[in-house]
């Protein structure tokens, strides 16, 4: 874990990360599905908290709380949500509870976010819903994205830098349009045997073979320099 702004955050607690400016979202979706869209999105603000006293997260005082409900409602509105904020979060598809996540992000004050696959589950319209959230997100307020990705029109749209890896193995970095044009980027999404030379060649070399899914990892235009 490298620095973020000033900040070393290799030996702190998840909270403490979080309170420094370090969120994320998950591949496979983390909502309380028996609470309301609102009380899920405002989960957010609230863990923010988690790092302070442990009395302040037992109280809190009608300025934070009106702040956090004023926080999730933009985050809601943003996503497009807001008319489910009373909806349980259980009955809702799969394509709405990923804006419910993603909301819980926006309303939180992270610096730098890491997103895990969040277009999983999600069919092309959805995702390009998504997507534009998350541009205009960025564009509006410059925090820094990491995304992990394997839908390359999701990332194209997003991303400044991408860096490529085919079973666990960096096969390319450079600019998004760049890795649109690279034959070594589409020999891993059309199979051919561009990418075992390179695999071969690393092998040769006295590299070891790694065993990860291939994908996409690639950052936003917002604050990248120290994530």
């Amino acid at each position: 874990m490298h620095p973020l702004g000033d900040h070393d955050l290799h030996h702190l607690s998840t909270p403490v990360r979080a309170a420094r400016g370090l969120g994320r979202t998950f591949q496979r979706m983390a909502l309380f599905d028996s609470m309301t869209v609102g009380e899920n999105v405002a989960l957010g603000p609230e863990a923010h908290d988690a790092a302070g006293p442990p009395w302040s997260q037992l109280v809190c005082g009608r300025r934070r709380r009106r702040e956090i409900l004023e926080r999730a409602g933009d985050a809601m509105q943003r996503c497009g949500i807001e008319t489910l904020a009373h909806r349980r979060a259980g009955d809702l598809s799969t394509g709405q509870r990923r804006l419910v996540e993603l909301a819980r992000v926006i309303a939180t004050p992270f610096r730098f976010v890491l997103l895990d696959e969040p277009s999983s589950g999600l069919d092309v319209v959805e995702t390009e819903h998504f997507g534009t959230i998350l541009s205009d997100f960025v564009a509006q307020t410059g925090v820094g994205l990491l995304l992990v990705e394997h839908d390359m029109a999701l990332v194209a749209s997003i991303c400044s830098y991408i860096y490529v890896l085919d079973f666990g193995r960096q096969i390319f970095d450079g600019s998004t349009a760049d890795a649109m044009v690279s034959d070594v980027v589409r020999a891993a999404y059309l199979g051919s045997d561009a990418v075992e030379n390179v695999i071969s060649a690393e092998r040769a070399a006295g590299a070891e073979s790694g065993l990860a899914d291939r994908g996409i990892v690639a950052l936003s235009a917002g604050e990248v320099s120290h994530a």
